[in-house]
């Protein structure tokens, strides 16, 4: 037979193959080429291995993230391993940049649904009502806290403790015009949304606890709230770096107080407050004598903490940011690059998350439930990539999704 005839009979079973299986050619090379990747073991995506989201997604192990949907699902026991390619297709839609459900489905071929461990191609509903109600855009951030239970615990078998020094910060989203649930804000001159996030210095980009607000709303009421959560997920942040918009006198008087180090620049127009000074400290807690928990011979911390308990926020506060003006007095230089790692770390962070993520885009609708829909589908992005770098034997660099494609 002719190399030419040959040639005509592969071009025609690759025709037959596109048309039964209904996708390009390209589609099908592709697929092959990660059959062959996966076989070989998992990669770890750098500029040399750009991989493919679906392919990243297939290295997960959700096994350990199901417990989270048996409130969902009344007949748990029965559903529960079909959840496993569920919650896969969950972390393809973060980490394939989909502005919706509707386009991670449609980016998804039979082949690629296989990957993520289905027997079959499933129905666009099943995999609606798993992200949207199972699971939900309101219980986004609950599930986010599982993912970095389980970072968390993963780490500290290596020896890391995660959310141990933590930066905070607030950054806005416009909103589509003639939403009518979004305000407007003299600040950010702009109609939209805000939302206030926590991530871990040292991871950088692996985001711990976030919370959308209206775009007019106070971020610096969500700093106490925002250690407190971390807290509860069995974390203990010891140093907090934030901007001066957080540093009033009741964040620094419930930070300091519980162990938690408040790093910030000393603002423009701050003086010293003699309610901080020691000696009306111990005047004011003097007033406490007839209290069943005073001291007569109550150290400084114990003062602090009485007095913080009796509503003295202010005074408590004050000592702190006291002490942190004469600080600033001789240790200039030692702040300013305490405060630089906040400004380079988080608010780059939060400029990668509007870069790499579907945050920075335009919102696909109208209203504040859109908003929260596509910010917990962001700030997951970044646990996911951790958490299957993780389990695959990775440890740096957990949260970069720039070469995965």
């Amino acid at each position: 037979m002719a190399c030419v005839e040959i040639e005509e009979r592969i071009l025609e079973d690759w025709g037959t193959l596109k048309d039964r299986l209904g996708v390009e050619l390209e589609e099908i090379y592709n697929y092959l080429d990660q059959i062959e990747l996966k076989e070989e073991g998992f990669v770890n995506p750098d500029e040399e291995n750009l991989i493919q989201a679906v392919l990243f997604c297939s290295w997960l192990d959700p096994t350990v993230l199901l417990e989270f949907f048996r409130p969902a699902y009344p007949y748990f026991a029965y559903i529960k391993e079909r959840l496993v390619s569920r919650t896969r297709f969950l972390s393809f839609l973060c980490l394939s940049r989909s502005n919706t459900i509707a386009e991670a489905y449609r980016k998804l071929t039979p082949d690629g649904f296989q990957l993520l461990g289905f027997d079959s191609k499933p129905t666009y509903e099943l995999l609606r009502e798993f992200v949207n109600e199972r699971l939900g855009a309101y219980r986004f951030s609950e599930f986010l806290d599982a993912l970095i239970s389980q970072i968390r615990e993963m780490l500290f078998h290596e020896g890391i403790e995660l959310g141990k020094r933590d930066g905070q910060d607030a950054s806005d989203e416009p909103s589509l015009k003639h939403d009518p649930e979004a305000k407007y804000s003299g600040y950010y001159k702009e109609y939209g949304y805000k939302f206030d996030v926590v991530h871990d210095l040292d991871q950088e980009t692996l985001p711990l606890y976030y919370v959308p607000m209206e775009i007019t709303e106070d971020e610096g009421a969500d700093l106490v709230p925002a250690q407190e959560h971390l807290r509860s997920l069995e974390m203990e942040p010891a140093e907090w770096k934030v901007d001066g918009k957080y540093a009033t006198y009741e964040n620094i008087a419930k930070s300091e107080v519980e162990g938690t180090h408040l790093v910030y620049k000393v603002q423009r127009g701050w003086v010293y407050n003699p309610k901080g000074d020691t000696n009306e400290i111990m005047r004011l807690y003097q007033k406490c004598w007839k209290e069943e928990n005073f001291k007569v011979d109550a150290d400084m911390d114990y003062m602090l903490r009485s007095l913080l308990d009796h509503g003295e926020s202010e005074a408590v506060g004050a000592y702190f940011r006291n002490v942190q003006m004469k600080r600033a007095e001789h240790e200039a230089k030692e702040i300013a690059e305490e405060c630089g790692e906040r400004s380079g770390k988080t608010e780059g962070f939060i400029g990668v998350a509007k870069k790499e993520t579907i945050l920075g885009r335009r919102l696909p609708r109208r209203g504040a439930k859109t908003f929260t829909w596509v910010l917990g589908i962001a700030m997951m992005t970044f646990a996911f990539a951790a958490l299957i770098r993780l389990q695959n034997g990775v440890f740096d660099h957990l949260g970069n999704l720039t070469y995965i494609t």
